[in-house]
Protein backbone atom coordinates (compact mmCIF):
# COMPACT_ATOMS: atom_id res chain seq x y z
CA UNK A 1 0.00 0.00 0.00
CA UNK A 2 0.80 3.68 -1.06
CA UNK A 3 2.01 5.91 2.31
CA UNK A 4 1.11 9.20 0.45
CA UNK A 5 -0.81 8.45 -3.06
CA UNK A 6 -1.26 11.60 -5.00
CA UNK A 7 -4.89 12.75 -5.14
CA UNK A 8 -7.18 15.25 -6.43
CA UNK A 9 -10.47 16.87 -5.93
CA UNK A 10 -13.29 15.87 -8.04
CA UNK A 11 -13.03 18.86 -10.14
CA UNK A 12 -9.83 18.86 -11.29
CA UNK A 13 -9.47 19.44 -14.91
CA UNK A 14 -8.98 15.93 -17.08
CA UNK A 15 -5.52 17.57 -19.02
CA UNK A 16 -4.44 18.85 -15.27
CA UNK A 17 -5.08 14.85 -13.97
CA UNK A 18 -3.34 13.45 -17.00
CA UNK A 19 -0.36 15.96 -16.63
CA UNK A 20 -0.14 15.09 -12.90
CA UNK A 21 -0.40 11.15 -13.92
CA UNK A 22 2.37 11.38 -16.76
CA UNK A 23 5.18 13.66 -14.40
CA UNK A 24 4.20 10.93 -11.66
CA UNK A 25 4.45 8.05 -14.34
CA UNK A 26 1.15 6.30 -12.72
CA UNK A 27 -1.81 4.98 -14.30
CA UNK A 28 -4.43 5.47 -11.93
CA UNK A 29 -5.45 8.79 -10.23
CA UNK A 30 -7.52 8.81 -6.41
CA UNK A 31 -10.29 11.37 -6.69
CA UNK A 32 -10.69 12.46 -2.87
CA UNK A 33 -13.48 14.85 -1.46
CA UNK A 34 -13.62 15.19 2.37
CA UNK A 35 -10.99 12.89 2.85
CA UNK A 36 -12.96 10.26 1.35
CA UNK A 37 -12.17 8.35 -2.02
CA UNK A 38 -14.89 8.92 -4.52
CA UNK A 39 -13.25 8.15 -7.69
CA UNK A 40 -10.68 6.72 -9.65
CA UNK A 41 -9.08 8.38 -12.65
CA UNK A 42 -7.91 5.91 -15.37
CA UNK A 43 -5.32 5.86 -18.49
CA UNK A 44 -8.57 4.72 -20.03
CA UNK A 45 -10.39 7.40 -18.56
CA UNK A 46 -8.06 10.04 -20.28
CA UNK A 47 -8.22 7.98 -23.98
CA UNK A 48 -11.90 8.50 -23.65
CA UNK A 49 -11.70 12.18 -22.91
CA UNK A 50 -9.22 12.56 -25.51
CA UNK A 51 -12.16 10.66 -28.15
CA UNK A 52 -14.98 12.91 -27.15
CA UNK A 53 -12.44 16.11 -27.01
CA UNK A 54 -11.99 15.67 -30.41
CA UNK A 55 -14.48 14.18 -32.23
CA UNK A 56 -12.99 10.77 -33.40
CA UNK A 57 -15.98 8.88 -33.56
CA UNK A 58 -17.70 11.67 -35.88
CA UNK A 59 -17.14 11.21 -39.67
CA UNK A 60 -15.39 13.85 -40.91
CA UNK A 61 -11.91 15.30 -42.58
CA UNK A 62 -8.88 16.11 -40.71
CA UNK A 63 -6.72 19.05 -42.08
CA UNK A 64 -3.28 20.17 -40.86
CA UNK A 65 -2.54 23.82 -41.70
CA UNK A 66 0.57 25.68 -40.89
CA UNK A 67 0.03 29.56 -40.04
CA UNK A 68 1.66 32.15 -38.71
CA UNK A 69 1.52 32.13 -34.95
CA UNK A 70 -0.52 35.67 -34.37
CA UNK A 71 -3.36 37.23 -33.19
CA UNK A 72 -6.64 36.35 -35.36
CA UNK A 73 -5.30 33.38 -37.67
CA UNK A 74 -7.91 31.19 -35.95
CA UNK A 75 -10.71 33.71 -37.27
CA UNK A 76 -9.07 34.08 -40.36
CA UNK A 77 -9.49 30.06 -40.69
CA UNK A 78 -12.67 30.02 -39.17
CA UNK A 79 -13.98 32.85 -41.58
CA UNK A 80 -12.99 30.68 -44.52
CA UNK A 81 -14.34 27.29 -43.20
CA UNK A 82 -17.69 29.42 -42.43
CA UNK A 83 -18.03 31.24 -45.80
CA UNK A 84 -17.42 27.00 -47.08
CA UNK A 85 -20.80 26.16 -45.02
CA UNK A 86 -18.44 23.56 -42.87
CA UNK A 87 -19.03 22.69 -39.47
CA UNK A 88 -16.01 22.91 -37.31
CA UNK A 89 -15.88 19.40 -35.20
CA UNK A 90 -12.47 19.94 -33.29
CA UNK A 91 -9.28 22.37 -33.44
CA UNK A 92 -6.31 21.54 -31.68
CA UNK A 93 -3.20 23.87 -32.20
CA UNK A 94 0.50 23.21 -31.55
CA UNK A 95 3.62 25.52 -31.73
CA UNK A 96 6.27 24.15 -34.24
CA UNK A 97 8.79 27.19 -33.95
CA UNK A 98 9.31 30.41 -33.05
CA UNK A 99 6.32 32.16 -34.69
CA UNK A 100 5.29 29.13 -35.96
CA UNK A 101 2.17 26.96 -35.33
CA UNK A 102 0.05 23.86 -36.53
CA UNK A 103 -3.44 24.51 -36.58
CA UNK A 104 -4.96 20.67 -36.69
CA UNK A 105 -8.64 20.97 -37.77
CA UNK A 106 -11.69 18.11 -37.95
CA UNK A 107 -14.52 19.47 -40.36
CA UNK A 108 -17.72 17.84 -40.83
CA UNK A 109 -17.22 17.36 -44.50
CA UNK A 110 -16.60 14.07 -46.42
CA UNK A 111 -13.90 15.33 -49.04
CA UNK A 112 -11.30 18.21 -47.74
CA UNK A 113 -10.06 19.10 -51.04
CA UNK A 114 -12.22 21.72 -51.39
CA UNK A 115 -11.48 23.25 -48.31
CA UNK A 116 -7.86 22.96 -48.33
CA UNK A 117 -7.58 24.58 -51.83
CA UNK A 118 -9.66 28.03 -50.06
CA UNK A 119 -7.52 27.77 -47.24
CA UNK A 120 -3.96 27.78 -49.86
CA UNK A 121 -5.68 30.77 -51.69
CA UNK A 122 -5.97 32.41 -48.90
CA UNK A 123 -2.21 31.63 -48.54
CA UNK A 124 -2.22 29.09 -45.84
CA UNK A 125 -0.30 25.94 -46.06
CA UNK A 126 -2.18 22.46 -45.99
CA UNK A 127 0.49 20.45 -44.72
CA UNK A 128 -2.00 17.59 -44.22
CA UNK A 129 -5.18 15.86 -44.84
CA UNK A 130 -7.11 12.59 -44.23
Amino acid sequence: MIRNPICVAPDTPIEEAATIMREHKIGDLLVVENDKLVGIITQTDLFEAIVNLFGFRRPGTRITVEVEDKVGVLHELAGIIKEAGINIINVATRQTSPGKSQVVLRLNVADGRKIAAEFERHGFKVIHMS
